[in-house]
């Protein structure tokens, strides 16, 4: 028998999706880019023989967060199996636990891990500019790698534990985020208290900790590095143990109790159930259908209450006014990046469902419901989420706002106007944002051929590629400004209103472009289409086939 057969399998399958070969190719032009564009903006400030050591955390900090959170591509791993029902009958065989774990750590891992591959040479690159040594790169490598590593596993285990998609990637994101904020946090409260071998001992298997001792001479820098590493194999060997075990329902009279406890916590006793669903149905009969978890707003004010918990405590500690402003000006970020994220999830988790279960086939084949009412359903499940707590983060930014016009007051009059309109531009492309990933992801979710992917797919298009169009421009301009000989004078306020120029436009594009395919082409995607395509070569071969009878 052929060691590790799932792994040879999946090596083999990602050997011919075209997937694989362009992740890296794309990924390295994109760190080839910035790379290139850090080291024209670096030559011009004139750092001379400090220039690798500027750019190589500056390299080096996106990479490690593109890392650390690319694991949650493995969050549906064995979930997703579950649900299919196709890994019993994969334990059906001679495979054991860890076959299965290893074959998905490499199919859902490669495509990134190869991406990783393209971006050292890039790291490299502040090797050649002088200033660091080959093990200092090598240590940032390690540090990347292990990062992704940790994050697959984790990944993995969690998915061992869980069944539903949303739930494996929610619980996937906040270990991640426990990881980052939390272990941190707890550790330098421990340090305060005098508990030192504590916090070391968090410290020691928190695998973001060697980045910050690597730039540290004296740091124990690989005790942390073989903790983590240790920790995620740990994660993977309790994945091996749990999967033979978690494929089957066990009959229990304990395990169904918690388990009708659960379902009662989250939808509610009979009466409250029936009261809850009449009031809905008379709104609209699809917003009813994927609103029945009535306590789903309590989990996102939860969140918005832990982060203003967090932020009070600091503010407790924190007697430094500019301190207390950078940290308010954080946490925005953090609170707009997790509700654009939410909605695009609900958005495309709203038709995905329906579209995978064959509810919305039904809907649209043998009720008299309009395609309309469908849509003001799924609008009305996002306004019951997110519309209080997007006015909450709104007058968030108004205080951040009236802060930095007054606090900020040592700063001089053209900073402090810098400050400003970055913080007005974001409130001006919140609500734009929101809206556009709204209607992207109920598009995506009924047209994306992975429905799973199609979030992210949302996602990348109102987000990311804004800040992409932004970053090639800023690049041609660097690019265009050192063959020239000349230093163009781009004024802030100009970079930040392009940068705004350009989410508005994708936004409306979008928009309307989803809009619009929604109302045309509904009913002909929420039927599954089974004839297979036959490509353009097959459309000639059957025209010149009627032709010729």
């Amino acid at each position: 028998m052929t060691f590790l057969p799932v792994v040879a399998r999946e090596l083999r399958v990602a050997s011919r999706k075209k997937v694989t070969y362009w992740s890296r190719v794309i990924v390295g032009i994109m760190g080839l880019i910035f790379g290139g564009y850090l080291i024209i903006l670096i030559d011009r400030i004139g750092l001379g023989r400090t220039m690798a050591s500027t750019m190589l955390p500056i390299i080096g900090f996106p990479l490690l967060v593109y890392s650390f959170f690319t694991g949650l591509s493995s969050s549906d791993s064995l979930s997703g199996e579950k649900r299919d029902g196709t890994l019993g009958l994969l334990f059906l065989t001679d495979l054991k636990g860890y076959d299965i774990v290893l074959g998905k750590l490499c199919a859902t891992g490669l495509i990134s891990f190869y991406g990783l591959i393209a971006t050292v040479p890039i790291v490299a690159l502040t090797l050649l500019l002088g200033g660091l040594t080959a093990g200092e790169i090598a240590y940032a490598c390690l540090i990347l790698f292990n990062a992704m590593f940790f994050s697959h596993a984790l990944a993995i285990m969690v998915s061992s534990f869980t069944v539903q998609l949303r739930v494996a990637a929610g619980l996937t994101m906040g270990s991640l985020l426990f990881t980052v904020f939390f272990l941190p946090a707890l550790a330098a409260l421990l340090i305060e208290k005098g508990h030192t071998n504590w916090s070391f001992l968090l410290l020691s298997v928190n695998p973001l900790t060697p980045a910050k001792f690597a730039i540290k001479p004296g740091s124990p820098f690989w005790v942390p590095l073989l903790g983590s590493h240790l920790l995620a194999w740990a994660f993977l060997a309790i994945a091996s143990w749990q999967a033979p075990r978690s494929w089957q329902d066990k009959a229990g009279a304990v395990r169904l109790r918690w388990r009708e406890r659960l379902r009662q916590w989250a939808y509610g006793r009979p009466a409250q159930r029936a009261a809850y669903r009449t009031r809905l149905l008379n709104i609209n009969p699809f917003f009813w259908l994927i609103s029945r978890v009535r306590l789903k707003p309590a989990f996102i004010w939860a969140f918005l209450g832990i982060v203003a918990f967090a932020f009070t405590f600091a503010c407790f500690k924190i007697t430094d006014h500019e301190t207390i402003v950078g940290l308010f000006v954080a946490i925005q970020i953090l609170l707009h990046a997790a509700l654009k994220v939410g909605v695009a999830s609900e958005a495309s988790w709203a038709i995905e469902e329906q579209r995978h279960n064959g509810g919305l086939e039904f809907l649209v084949s043998c009720t008299p419901l309009e395609v309309t009412e469908i849509l003001r359903g799924c609008w009305a499940s996002l306004a019951r989420l997110f519309l209080r707590p997007l006015i909450v983060i709104f007058l968030a930014d108004i205080v951040l706002f009236a802060c930095l016009s007054t606090i900020d007051s040592h700063y001089d009059v053209n900073e402090r106007r810098e400050k400003l309109w970055c913080i007005a531009a974001a409130i001006l492309i919140l609500p734009l944002d929101v809206t556009a990933l709204g209607w992207v992801g109920l598009w995506m979710g009924l047209s994306a051929k992975k429905p799973r992917q199609a979030g992210g797919l949302a996602i990348a298009r109102i987000l990311v590629a804004p800040w992409t169009v932004f970053g090639l421009l800023a690049f041609l301009l660097a690019v265009l400004s050192e063959f020239f000989n000349f230093i163009p004078s781009v004024p802030f306020w100009l970079g930040v209103t392009v940068w705004l120029a350009l989410g508005v436009t994708f936004d409306l594009l979008f928009t309307l472009s989803a809009r619009r395919n929604l109302l045309t082409r509904f009913r002909a995607l929420a039927v599954p289409n089974f004839e297979r395509p036959i490509g353009f070569f097959g459309r000639i071969g059957r025209s010149l086939g009627k032709m010729m009878r």
